[in-house]
């Protein structure tokens, strides 16, 4: 598998999740050696011939990128994106709690506490009585109902973050036969237990013992 620089790899990434637009790519792309010299052949010149002015060929694009990145490595990286975008509250990060419950539901098991304690508190919050889901509400609703989540949120964040920075959790960046998404899990089950929904130790949170 190629290496990268870490910049030419977090602008790829940032193309591929949609932050950086066809034309930006586009620049880039034509003036990028590394990506010539690093990509497959045939897959850097079909890169370049594309029409960058048509958004459909952002698919094609990113299709002939993903053949050419460390998959895992671009997974782990999305996921981190969003667990960031999450503690340190970015943009829309609303949107980004209730994301983990969508990838849980998608095959991430160990994100049992994160998406079904706070992802689906804020697409279906109790608080209007389950009859508003997230985008109908407003910034600042969206906004107060994620706040009470915090800070507990942003311990079980940094545990996720742990967990993949100290390799115990690889996430292959591929789905199974039922469209799940695949992942190793190398901790004990100890570790396991700290993620999973209902084994929440019955103890004084962490934040708590500050008190």
């Amino acid at each position: 598998m190629i290496e990268l620089q870490k910049d030419t790899k977090e602008l790829i990434f940032n193309f591929l999740v949609g932050n950086i637009s066809l034309l930006e790519f586009e620049i880039f792309l034509s003036a990028s050696k590394e990506i010539e010299s690093n990509f497959q052949h045939d897959d850097y010149i079909e890169l370049l011939s594309l029409n960058y002015n048509k958004r459909e060929n952002k698919y094609e694009a990113s299709k002939l990128i993903e053949r050419n990145i460390d998959l895992s490595e671009y997974e782990a990286w999305k996921l981190n994106e969003i667990l960031n975008n999450i503690i340190h509250k970015g943009d829309n990060y609303p949107k980004s709690i209730a994301s983990l419950y969508d990838l849980y539901c998608k095959g991430y098991n160990f994100l049992a506490i994160l998406g079904l304690s706070f992802g689906l508190q804020l697409l279906c919050p109790r608080e209007y009585n389950y009859e508003k889901n997230l985008a109908e509400l407003s910034k600042e609703e969206q906004e107060s109902l994620a706040n009470s989540l915090y800070p507990e949120i942003i311990y079980h964040a940094q545990l996720i973050q742990d967990f993949i920075s100290n390799k115990k959790l690889i996430l292959l960046g591929l789905s199974d036969e039922d469209n799940h998404y695949e992942y190793f899990d190398y901790r004990n089950s100890e570790e396991r237990a700290r993620t999973e929904f209902g084994k929440i130790e019955a103890k004084k949170r962490w934040w708590q013992f500050w008190k």
